[in-house]
């Protein structure tokens, strides 16, 4: 796989991480506003159900580009010890992608993930991921994509939290020879959250992004800035502003 694509699906797993440890609280959240991304801006409506075992989750967004979707949902079954997700995103330009999985926890308290992700392109990522807690409270993870021609990532992570936030730390490695670590820094302090995150290579060559996240009234803005294994420094400003406070109702 190339870098690009171990980057998105470090990323990925990152995400997952949170799955399935908390049980959900019940009811409604539904949210609209503006946003000012990267590259586009536009306006988006977004609306999140949950219930006991279950979790559903809407968004549209309109930009320049023309209108966009997503759709997700994630059921869980205590009892049995098992539960499912999907999601769908519709493109303005007509492309879509898409994941879907299960997760099954064991006896040992850990929990097994398998599922897809398919890209815009139509090609197929499988997922196999294992999460366990450590001794000392952290939690553990290692998951592996499988691509098209039997290609594979393998990731290896630890999560703890830490007085001001948590750190993860990892490795990886690919069939077609590419490896490395990785290392990400929570901060939460003052109603700001940093993000110090890098990645090495093989070759000892170091990628770095730095994102610091604040909130100004219905406005939380998002600063990053990445610096290449050259020096070559790229910054860039993303900002969501809610319409109101937000309309919530629990059960």
């Amino acid at each position: 796989m190339n870098r690009k694509l171990t980057l998105v699906a470090l990323a990925v797993s990152f995400t997952l991480a949170n799955c399935y440890t908390h049980e959900a609280f019940a009811g409604q959240k539904i949210r609209s506003g503006s946003y000012q991304g990267r590259k586009t801006s536009g306006t988006f409506q977004h609306t999140s159900n949950r219930g006991k075992g279950q979790a559903s989750k809407s968004t549209t967004w309109q930009n320049q580009n023309g209108q966009g979707n997503r759709q997700s949902q994630a059921n869980w079954d205590k009892k049995a010890g098992s539960g499912s997700y999907s999601s769908s995103t519709n493109y303005a330009t007509g492309k879509t992608s898409s994941r879907s999985g299960t997760v099954t926890k064991n006896q040992d308290g850990s929990i097994n993930q398998r599922g897809t992700i398919t890209g815009t392109g139509g090609k197929t990522v499988n997922v196999q991921g294992t999460y366990s807690k450590n001794e000392d409270g952290s939690r553990a993870v290692s998951k592996t994509y499988t691509g098209p021609q039997g290609k594979a990532l393998e990731v290896d992570k630890t999560i703890r939290k830490t007085e001001s936030g948590k750190t993860v730390t990892g490795t990886y490695s690919t069939t077609t020879g590419k490896s490395g670590n990785f290392e990400s820094i929570n901060t939460v302090s003052k109603g700001k959250v940093t993000k110090d995150q890098s990645l090495t290579n093989q070759d000892g060559k170091v990628w770095q992004r730095d994102i610091e996240t604040t909130r100004d009234g219905r406005t939380i803005n998002r600063d990053v800035t990445t610096t290449n294994p050259y020096g070559k420094v790229n910054s860039y400003s993303e900002s969501v502003t809610f319409d109101s406070p937000g309309n919530d109702t629990q059960d």
